[in-house]
């Protein structure tokens, strides 16, 4: 789920140029002309390439991140992200909705564009 950092409302995806060659997803929050939130609306492959780096930056440090993890009060979302984690023996090359659903909790986009992802085991990574 995407959060506007402004607001507090949820990002909702929208196509812009529909019916031509320029068609392109954007992600927007839902508020944003209820409110007036600052937040910038963003485009899907932005969102799909920043996971994708922030998501190898984990993996880089996998098995700290899993022993971390690893805690008595540990829910069934953080075991989803120890499985995903220890699942793969890669780092993303291209988009995974699996392991985006399974990994992120949160990404919340501030108003300078900056995203905070926030995944199922509670660790903060902006990119």
């Amino acid at each position: 789920m995407i959060v506007c950092g402004d607001c507090g409302g949820f990002y909702g995806p929208k196509v812009w140029n529909s019916t031509d060659q320029y068609r392109r997803t954007i992600w927007q929050c839902n508020n944003k002309f209820k409110c007036g939130c600052t937040t910038p609306h963003l485009e899907e492959n932005d969102i799909r390439e920043r996971f994708i780096q922030t998501y190898n930056t984990l993996f880089a440090d996998k098995e700290k991140i899993i022993a971390n993890a690893k805690k008595p009060e540990q829910t069934f979302l953080t075991e989803q992200f120890i499985h995903a984690l220890t699942k793969h023996d890669h780092s993303l090359t291209e988009w995974d909705e699996a392991v985006w659903q399974m990994t992120v909790d949160t990404v919340t986009v501030q108003p300078d564009g900056k995203l905070l992802f926030r995944f199922q085991d509670g660790t903060v990574v902006e990119r």
